[in-house]
């Protein structure tokens, strides 16, 4: 994990072109369906094709987009719960190499947005204390938090995390101590999920658990390859 210069910035630094793997696929090799409704997951990745022609400065959301169904999901679209309208579009405008790379279809966000609880933080609050045995994970809609570690040297700031990116992905893992601190540096917007609640949503519905893990593990295997290596999961 990469120490801030401001809060202005996300604190992971972007990966270098030259650590990029494309993986092309023969053409005469079928590609396997998805099960995450229609968000088409395993045939369109990640990044949609048609990400220059998007329309999100002018449209005031996703409904003009032209990603299509294996896309972005449209903020407008019949059922959208309307209350996660805004992580949404965190998520899948947010830029940072730590972006929670989540692609769900309607139906989907439904029942994610069931299992996720809103809160607010002010300026200057402690969401996570290095050392607590929380396990809880939070996705960032608004706002920006700083993360930092004390030890023998002092106070070390290690990154700043924004809007589309998470916190607290390392202990919901590993049910192991935090390892650092994460405070708010403005009023955010979080959404949290704990361990009980994640077993809930496993149990009764894990298309949509699984591609929630997978985005987070995602953001685990990302930020640990950053350098230098300090904390760099909380």
């Amino acid at each position: 994990m990469i120490k801030s210069d401001g809060p202005g910035s996300s604190g992971w630094s972007p990966l270098n072109e030259n650590d990029r793997v494309i993986v092309k696929r023969n053409p005469g090799t079928p590609t396997p369906s998805s099960t995450f409704g229609n968000s088409n997951f395993g045939n369109s990745g990640f990044a949609p094709s048609s990400m220059g022609n998007s329309t999100f400065g002018n449209s005031g959301g996703f409904s003009n987009s032209g990603f299509g169904p294996s896309g972005i999901v449209p903020s407008s679209a019949p059922g959208m719960p309307q209350s996660i309208v805004g992580l949404l579009q965190a998520i899948h405008t947010a830029s940072s190499a730590d972006t929670i790379k989540l692609t769900l279809g309607v139906a989907q966000w439904q029942v994610l947005a069931s299992y996720l609880q809103p809160f607010t933080m002010e300026q200057g609050q402690a969401l996570i204390e290095q050392g607590s045995k929380d396990t809880t994970v939070y996705l960032v809609e608004a706002g920006t938090l700083s993360v930092h570690i004390s030890d023998d040297t002092g106070h070390v700031n290690l990154a700043m995390v924004g809007p589309g990116s998470c916190v607290g992905e390392g202990a919901f893992f590993s049910r192991m101590p935090r390892n650092a601190t994460v405070q708010a540096t403005s009023r955010c917007k979080l959404w949290s999920i704990n361990p009980m609640r994640f077993t809930e949503l496993s149990n009764r519905h894990p298309a949509v658990a699984l591609a929630l893990v997978m985005a987070l593990g995602s953001v685990v295997a990302r930020r640990v390859n950053i350098k230098p290596k300090r904390g760099a999961v909380t």
